[in-house]
């Protein structure tokens, strides 16, 4: 833990949210949480952002009631602790994940939520780009991840968030990059 406050890193599928906080994270010498998840790995990039779990690892968490954030998404438990989230800067999750940050965070900082907004073409086009260069996002996959934020977004304007910035992200990365370190610089000035 670098900073003063944690950062929710949260945008839709395409917004370029892990993008933005590995920029982050390499900026300030700073760390990220990796989420526990119940499905299979899908390549060796995916230990940059979760630990695989079983089912009975994330049974055995819901008994210590050390679960801070959860979401269950296609089928498959994502989720991180409360130890997780005080050892951590910045946190990509959903909104979901976020409102429970919000209920049952107890620690000392601030909460900061950074949400990555970016424009339904370039979503698009970002996650074909990505679809073309894995063999596991198939077009399919782009639809039910399109399916799924809608569902998304009515949570996030019903979010108790104290403190929010919006990351416009339709430019380059690097455009995005730097209003990401704008809005971070800015918090970790004003807020204790």
């Amino acid at each position: 833990m670098k900073l003063k406050n944690l950062y929710l890193i949260v945008g839709l599928s395409g917004s370029g949210k892990d993008a933005i906080t590995n920029a982050l994270c390499e900026h300030y010498d700073a760390t990220k949480v990796k989420s526990y998840t119940t499905r299979a790995q899908r390549n060796e990039k995916d230990k940059e952002n979760h630990i695989f779990a079983t089912d009975e690892d994330y049974r055995n968490a819901v008994a210590e009631n050390s679960i801070i954030a959860h979401t269950y998404y296609d089928g498959h438990d994502y989720w991180a602790t409360a130890d997780q989230v005080d050892n951590a800067d910045f946190y990509v999750i959903d909104t979901k994940g976020a409102d429970d940050v919000y209920y049952h965070y107890l620690g000392k900082r601030n909460v900061v939520l950074l949400y990555v907004d970016v424009n339904v073409y370039n979503r698009l086009i970002r996650m074909v780009k990505r679809a073309k260069n894995k063999a596991d996002n198939t077009i399919e996959e782009i639809i039910n991840r399109s399916h799924h934020d809608i569902h998304e977004l009515t949570p996030f304007y019903m979010s108790n968030v104290e403190h929010i910035a919006i990351v416009g992200n339709n430019g380059t990365l690097e455009e995005g990059i730097r209003s990401a370190i704008e809005m971070v610089d800015n918090y970790e000035r004003t807020l204790a």
